[in-house]
């Protein structure tokens, strides 16, 4: 296990970024900026600090709902510089031009190097795959681990974070219980995702199938 460092944000659509924006560490303002010409612009400058304090890799989502942008920054695999600790991350607060702070808490999330295993009844043409963000569109890679043989899969989760996977739209018979799959996950972009489960990250999902019981009277 590892550990990740994740901060959500809620920020207005209406909300405009050419002026300023920081991050706090041990409640100290830091990473100051003046001229940001987006909120992407601001964005990419606090991963490049946090990527060059913590000798992390750090990355960012950008999620509409309603009249709202939700914005996700994740620090994984933190190499920690000698001169900080992962307990100096504490908060993320970003301010826009009519001076506004919208401000997100840093919590820490186990991170599981492996795959989620789900198990899914075999001959079911519709199943779920849960832990992803809340109506947003994905880029799923369903790998067959003995043919290698790949599959994609583009679909939008509900508002529970849910993805419905329709059987029907893959080749007869490459679900069977002789079978497993590792899905990978992306967004519409190709960027690398994770899932989130009982505050533990997954990077990938790996499927098997139960054959169906039949019961002869």
């Amino acid at each position: 296990m590892a550990t990740s460092y994740n901060c959500t944000i809620k920020i207005p659509i209406i909300s405009t970024w050419t002026n300023s924006g920081y991050y706090l560490l041990k409640q100290i303002t830091s990473g100051s900026g003046i001229g940001y010409s987006s909120l992407t612009a601001l964005l990419d400058d606090i991963v490049v600090t946090l990527d060059t304090t913590y000798s992390s890799t750090t990355t960012y989502t950008q999620q509409l709902i309603g009249t709202y942008i939700y914005i996700t920054l994740r620090i994984r695999d933190m190499g920690i510089d000698p001169a900080v600790s992962a307990d100096d991350l504490v908060a993320l607060s970003l301010l826009d031009d009519d001076g506004g702070i919208f401000t997100g808490a840093f919590e820490a999330v186990e991170v599981c190097n492996d795959c989620r295993d789900v198990n899914i009844a075999n001959c079911d043409e519709l199943f779920d795959l849960s832990g992803l963000n809340a109506e947003t569109g994905y880029k799923l890679v369903f790998t067959d681990n003995q043919s290698n043989v790949q599959y994609t899969y583009f679909d939008s989760t509900n508002e529970e974070g849910i993805i419905t996977i329709d059987t029907t739209y893959f080749p007869d018979g490459v679900f069977n219980p002789y079978s497993t799959y590792t899905v990978s996950i992306y967004d519409n972009a190709g960027n690398p995702m994770v899932l989130s489960m009982d505050a533990v990250e997954y990077d990938c999902y790996r499927l098997t199938f139960t054959p169906n019981t039949v019961v002869f009277d």
